[in-house]
């Protein structure tokens, strides 16, 4: 009996290694790849727009309508303000187009100058933010009709604001992290494993 429980609780301390192995993993290929993973959804949100009206245009109207509809969480798609492809309306508006484009394009350089690239301080993601304020806020009150290059401009705008604030922040805070599991890629400071520290199972 006495090795019965022993076999149960071995077998429970080998599940539990396990799990805590399978997170530390799961948590270093986050910590080394956040941005690429955000570069691919940015991309995809991109991709899915575009194909909207070509998967109409195919005749494949059930799934281009399944994304068009999924896409209106992310985007107000008012017809007079979005782009067309051969007659069928893309899944986001000529703004929101601009944003995720330029959002996805500088994710992109981050990403391949290794998260080196430079930040931008809050004044100036606050600056760029201002054309696109002002551009929505005087049409909704009536005072001015925007036009389709100030609505690419402004998103365009405020999309390398997003993407050149946001993205060095959120590097920069992981390389200070007082305790990383592991050395970052394309970080030259020491982990805590680097360091003698204990891993999540409390080793030495």
């Amino acid at each position: 009996m006495a090795l019965h429980y022993i076999q149960q609780d071995q077998r429970a301390n080998a599940k539990m290694r396990r799990v805590k192995a399978a997170w530390q993993r799961a948590g270093i290929f986050l910590y080394n790849h956040w941005a690429t993973l955000i570069m691919c959804i940015l991309g995809l949100v991109v991709f899915s727009a575009f194909s909207v009206p070509v998967l109409a245009y195919f005749g494949f109207d059930s799934l281009s309508k399944q994304i068009y509809n999924a896409m209106h969480y992310i985007c107000g798609q008012i017809p007079s303000h979005s782009p067309y492809i051969c007659g069928h309306q893309c899944g986001l508006c000529f703004r929101c187009t601009a944003i995720y484009s330029t959002l996805f394009l500088t994710s992109a350089v981050f990403v391949f100058t290794k998260k080196r690239l430079q930040g931008i301080s809050w004044w100036m993601l606050g600056l760029l933010t201002l054309p696109m304020a002002w551009d929505g806020i005087t049409q909704l009150f009536g005072l001015r009709e925007s036009t389709t290059v100030l609505r690419l401009i402004t998103g365009t705008l405020f999309g390398l604001g997003c993407a050149l604030f946001t993205f060095p922040l959120v590097q920069k805070t992981l390389l200070e992290s007082q305790t990383p599991m592991v050395r970052p890629a394309y970080s030259s400071d020491r982990s805590l494993i680097d360091r003698g520290g204990t891993d999540l199972d409390g080793n030495a």
